[in-house]
């Protein structure tokens, strides 16, 4: 699947359409009839699309020419009855239901992020609704804070959510989960360097990768990835650290050692056991690793004698 990310113009528009209704079509039994046609309404005008586009920058996902996922940033200056005039504000995060779980809602609302960012902007702001869970949840985990229950929209819930770009700037959190997106992950390789001995360009072998190992640990700055610690462990005896991949960007600032000693402190009681890369080779011993000489890799059953 190659996906590829870049801005959306006014040459979308249809397609951004066609996909408005494909997302969103998703909640139409959660809405009262009369409440899903106003929706609809909505997603089926060119203009609602032709509109945020020309006061917004747009992001788009696409996956063989098709747009699959969009996301808008409204810069300051564009009050509404919602959103005050010096934020600016996030619109109309939508995926195609197809491709969901492949971590595009979430890249997008990042490059809205970084855009805000270049852009000066303070605050950002978004509103969602109680039928839009996975998205709620997307946003609480980037740093996004629910300030206040809404007036209800189309019959629902709604919550304003804002997002402090100042105060959250440079914020680092480590975590561990249970699963992460293969974009997510070739991209932490691939900024890290680590993608040179690695397969960033089979897919499919870097969601085995993602499926099979079972402790992984993550660093994020506000929600981005930047840092992962991907291990095979049995909690007990042993613990093989097989990936360690810190951003370019993000080096020698410790992250590297705390993805190790997180990951450490989830099996104390295992030996852990990593393959230095080349360039890496004298970092290890400076935190605290003991070098070994006498291991041993086998790659192709047929050297076995």
């Amino acid at each position: 699947m190659n996906i590829i990310y870049r801005e959306g113009t006014n040459q979308d528009k249809d397609k951004l359409k066609e996909l408005g209704l494909k997302s969103y079509g998703q909640f139409k039994n959660e809405l009262t009839e009369d409440n899903w046609e106003k929706m609809n309404n909505y997603l089926s005008t060119v203009n609602s699309y032709a509109d945020l586009l020309n006061c917004s920058k747009c992001f788009v996902c696409e996956v063989d020419k098709q747009i699959v996922g969009m996301a808008y940033l409204v810069s300051k200056g564009n009050p509404t009855d919602i959103f005050d005039k010096d934020w600016c504000y996030i619109r109309m995060v939508g995926v195609d239901q197809k491709y969901s779980g492949n971590g595009i809602g979430k890249k997008l609302t990042q490059m809205c992020i970084d855009f805000a960012k270049t852009n000066n902007e303070d605050i950002i702001a978004l509103h969602t609704s109680e039928f839009m869970n996975t998205a709620r949840h997307i946003y609480e985990k980037m740093g996004f804070k629910a300030v206040k229950e809404l007036a209800p929209r189309y019959g629902k819930k709604y919550w304003l959510f804002l997002l402090d770009i100042k105060k959250t700037a440079r914020m680092i959190t480590y975590q561990i989960e249970k699963s992460i997106s293969v974009d997510e992950f070739r991209e932490v390789l691939v900024n890290s360097t680590l993608g040179e001995r690695r397969p960033v360009n089979n897919l499919e072998t870097l969601s085995k990768m993602l499926e099979h190992g079972n402790l992984i640990v993550t660093a994020r700055e506000n929600g981005k990835l930047i840092g992962i610690a991907r291990s095979l462990t049995d909690f007990d005896y042993c613990t093989y650290l097989s990936d360690l991949a810190v951003d370019e960007k993000y080096q020698k600032m410790g992250i590297g050692k705390e993805l190790i000693k997180q990951t450490k402190l989830m099996t104390p009681n295992a030996k852990l056991i990593l393959l230095s890369a080349p360039k890496a080779i004298n970092y290890y011993p400076k935190i605290g690793m003991t070098r070994h000489e006498q291991c041993f890799v086998l790659d192709n059953i047929n050297n076995l004698i």
